[in-house]
């Protein structure tokens, strides 16, 4: 998805590698990632869920790491598509050191420390706490819009991310709570 989202930037490269214009009938390369990315995500759904279940996790359990996930989804997506709109002239850093924080802030909550076992717990919630705090610094000092209207964070759409969360969220809800009573599925 990397690759097909830099697309775009770059010159001389064959037609059919780039998006299809909104106008046009058709679809390139890069307009069948996305579709093609959650059907994988839907593929995995039934596994991850299996597995947990397996383990005799209960199903608040389940809810509350499908319900985390979904918001580490959409909490991404809703920072990255704000930061398409940064007005620069009003911001008090640049849109791009913003950038650069936003994903460290990210980084910092999301990573996944139990790779790094010589980090206690404490250290662990206090680098999260820094992420958090990161983030809400940066919601606190954006400004979007233009030179007439400057606008705070706001809810446009939700990104790739969060469109990724969405489904992840409906779909593992469906799995999670009818998936034994569809005999198909199993």
């Amino acid at each position: 998805m990397i690759f097909v989202n830099d697309i775009w930037s770059l010159t001389g490269i064959p037609e059919w590698l780039g998006h299809t214009d909104a106008n046009e009938d058709g679809m390139g390369f890069s307009d069948v990632i996305f579709p093609l990315f959650l059907f994988i995500v839907g593929l995995s759904i039934p596994l991850a869920i299996n597995v947990r279940i397996q383990k005799n996790e209960s199903k608040n359990s389940i809810l509350l790491h499908i319900l985390g996930r979904t918001a580490a989804l959409l909490i991404m997506g809703f920072y990255m598509v704000n930061y398409g709109v940064i007005y620069d002239a009003n911001m008090p850093i640049d849109k791009n050191v913003w950038q650069i924080i936003m994903a460290l802030g990210i980084f910092l909550i999301w990573m996944d420390y139990k790779r790094l076992p010589i980090l206690n717990k404490r250290t662990v919630l206090s680098l999260k706490a820094v992420g958090v705090i990161l983030l809400l610094c940066l919601a606190w000092i954006y400004k979007g819009g233009g030179p007439e209207i400057t606008t705070g964070m706001q809810i446009r759409w939700w990104g790739i991310l969060g469109l990724i969360g969405w489904a992840y969220l409906l779909n593992s809800m469906v799995y999670l709570y009818l998936g034994k009573k569809c005999g198909w599925w199993y």
